[in-house]
């Protein structure tokens, strides 16, 4: 890394709600040359440095003045960096705080954090001075937003890291009878400040709602309408006195006289004798028959046959009518793409999830605040691993007939169409925002010119196979730009997207468009020329 002031303007020092500067970066390093080059750089960006050189230490600082962000080498003495990881966003004082690793190699690739979503960003050694920069104070802008955020969306954001950390098992719910429902989920121990369970179940809905998960039917409870719980014991009663003090007896009709009592009635000795007319009863279905049982109350004595159906909780001892139970619906969860970038921005908001675009609500999509920014660490992280980066913008012509045949909620149904059109053909680390009603732009890591015509492809194809609910009165039209590594300047590259037709900023880079119009498939004309240089992925 060089040494040396960056250029550039000086960090903001803004406080953040709690008190603590989103200036303030905390650096866990063991080695004291690295702890020293982290200072000089980051004094000089206008960052305020505090350093730890094992992990407790680390974390007794963290806790003690939260910083705007951490950066935290792997490779520790005692208590590893993985470990720190965890412990971080286990607290509630720095489940949010954005978590910079640096490492010797790729943290996913080389297993250290296999699985892990513990962490916000990733840089390797050897790195640029410019390269930790962009990071840093992409994650501190992050920050700033995360401290904005209430403490019931900060306790939903780390639902989403604790189920992105354990696995996709973390949110089924398994067999519990020390909870109210009678079900929990692994993530629950997870999470930090202790939420009740019904405020963890309230929040599982709330994330689903806002389409961070994606909940699937599990089980059906009936719970207590007093205290909620799950453990509620159904009990026949008497219809006259309510008893549960019941007994089935034998019933005996004699035909001749009609008497119906219980066959203990009737017994002499090895005879049946009616106890009305005295008459012997010797042969069933001629002299008598046996007729459906029947219930006898111990208490008052009374017999029937339907009795009433009481309920009793076990836990607050109230006893109410079996209507009166409430049906509790247990579901187990599994994190949309949503949910991982709300996991990643660390702000719901940043995530997809009901950004308002010019007065139009869509799902799935990122604003354009955000998009910025994680263009930014796309072309940092581009330039880093010398591979290119594709913006497809998806242009949607037809709003303005759709609007005038169905106003604003015919308008923002197709444009949800549209989004579940375009997330079904392409990967989760493809990232979708709406830089206005009329067009949506798609970031595509490590892809070229060619992986751009493709996916341009297969979203004409979706789109052609799902032309209902309002799809069949807008077109579609495709371009896309593809930027080289050695240029790290994300304003520039999405101003080129949002030219029509679109330019590159290098001679590197390759434009095309394509139109799906209203009842036929074209496919997107492949580029022409050279691609750029950077390996491609497939898809």
């Amino acid at each position: 890394m060089t040494e040396g002031p960056a250029a550039g303007s000086r960090a903001p020092q803004r406080p953040a709600p709690d008190g603590s500067s989103l200036s303030h970066v905390l650096v866990i390093d063991d080695e004291a040359e690295m702890l020293r080059l982290f200072r000089v750089c980051l004094t000089a960006r206008g960052y305020r440095v505090t350093t730890a050189r094992d992990g407790e230490a680390g974390l007794e600082l963290a806790e003690l003045e939260p910083p705007g962000i951490v950066i935290l080498d792997l490779m520790l003495p005692g208590m590893s960096g993985r470990e720190v990881c965890r412990r971080l966003r286990s607290s509630p004082v720095t489940a949010t705080i954005p978590i910079l690793v640096v490492s010797g190699e790729d943290p996913v690739e080389g297993g250290a954090l296999v699985g892990s979503q513990d962490f916000d960003d990733f840089i390797t050694k050897p790195f640029r001075h410019d390269e930790l920069m962009a990071r840093v104070d992409a994650l501190v802008q992050r920050g700033g937003q995360t401290a904005h955020v209430g403490p019931d969306e900060q306790r939903r954001l780390q639902i989403l890291r604790s189920a992105l950390r354990l696995g996709r098992d973390s949110l089924i719910p398994h067999y519990d009878s020390r909870t109210p429902s009678g079900y929990a989920y692994p993530a629950t121990a997870e999470i930090a400040a202790g939420p009740t369970h019904s405020d963890f179940l309230a929040d599982l809905e709330v994330l689903a709602e806002q389409g961070h998960l994606e909940a699937t039917f599990h089980d059906a409870v009936l719970t207590c309408p007093a205290c909620g719980h799950h453990d509620v014991h159904f009990r026949e009663v008497c219809l006259d006195c309510g008893s549960a003090d019941l007994e089935t007896e034998e019933m005996i009709h004699h035909y001749r006289c009609s008497h119906v009592g219980p066959i203990r009635e009737f017994r002499k000795g090895r005879n049946l004798v009616c106890p009305k007319c005295e008459g012997t009863l010797r042969h069933i279905g001629i002299d008598y028959q046996k007729p459906a049982d029947a219930l006898r109350c111990r208490s008052c004595g009374r017999f029937f046959q339907d009795p009433d159906v009481a309920a009793r909780c076990r836990n607050c001892n109230q006893t109410f009518p079996a209507e009166n139970v409430q049906r509790k619906r247990i579901c187990s969860y599994a994190v949309t793409p949503a949910g991982q970038a709300a996991a990643a921005g660390g702000h719901p908001a940043s995530a997809p999830g009901g950004a308002r675009q010019d007065g139009v609500e869509v799902d799935e999509v990122y604003r354009l605040k955000f998009l910025r920014e994680l263009i930014q660490q796309e072309v940092a992280r581009s330039a880093a691993e010398d591979q290119s980066i594709a913006l497809l913008r998806v242009g949607v012509r037809g709003l303005d007939v759709v609007f005038r045949e169905g106003g604003q909620p015919a308008v923002q149904r197709v444009l949800r169409g549209l989004v579940h059109t375009i997330r079904s053909a392409t990967r989760v680390e493809d990232k979708l925002a709406q830089l206005r009603p009329e067009a949506f732009v798609l970031v595509i890591p490590g892809a070229d010119a060619r992986t751009a015509a493709g996916v341009a492809r297969r979203i004409a194809e979706t789109f052609v196979q799902n032309r209902e609910g309002g799809l069949e009165k807008v077109a579609l039209s495709y371009a896309w730009v593809v930027h080289p590594g050695e240029v790290a300047d994300a304003d520039r590259l999405l101003d080129h997207i949002l030219k029509d037709p679109p330019s590159g900023p290098t001679a590197a880079t390759r434009t095309a468009s394509a139109d799906a119009a209203p009842g036929e498939r074209r496919e997107p004309p492949r580029a022409r020329g050279k691609q750029p240089a950077g390996p491609r992925r497939a898809r």
